[in-house]
């Protein structure tokens, strides 16, 4: 049988909804029924194809979005540093700073950038430093409410 891969994302209730690229049959699996390292399943449907699925455990769709932008650490300093975002979601993004600042887990920052879409909308952030390997790091976005441009944007 021919094999298709492709990208399961975890559900609301923290499942795997999971499709069939031949036939469209969906199951829901739980993220304990498999070794948390383990990222790719090899699945045979009831239809009796096989596929392969790469396992994301983050709530949100993640988009590459290689644009640039600042961000200024708050309470520490009123400078802001270039840096630029490597990734995208409702919920936070991955960064990558062009100068050394020094971050550390738990702090707060602000950043602002500007998407490439049709009205090159501008984006400001208030964000909790949640990774720091190097010069990337992992924010998430401290503001509860749903940004609207930037769920057109993730998902155009």
């Amino acid at each position: 049988p021919m094999e298709a891969k492709r990208k399961a994302f975890t559900n609301i209730d923290g499942n795997l909804d999971i499709s069939c690229p031949f036939c469209g049959f969906t199951t829901t699996i739980s993220v304990a029924e498999f070794p948390y390292r383990k990222r790719h399943l090899k699945i045979r449907c009831k239809c009796t194809q096989v596929f392969s699925s790469e396992i994301e455990l983050r709530k949100d769709f993640r988009k590459t979005a290689p644009l640039e932008g600042k961000i200024k650490l708050i309470g520490r300093s009123e400078r802001w540093y270039r840096m630029r975002v490597i990734d995208l979601s409702r919920g936070g993004a991955g960064l990558h700073l062009l100068s050394k600042v020094g971050l550390k887990t738990g702090e707060t920052a602000e950043i602002e950038f500007t998407l490439d879409d049709k009205r090159k909308t501008h984006i400001h952030k208030r964000v909790e430093i949640v990774s720091v390997l190097g010069n990337r790091v992992g924010c998430k976005f401290m503001d509860d409410h749903k940004d609207r441009d930037l769920g057109f944007y993730l998902f155009r």
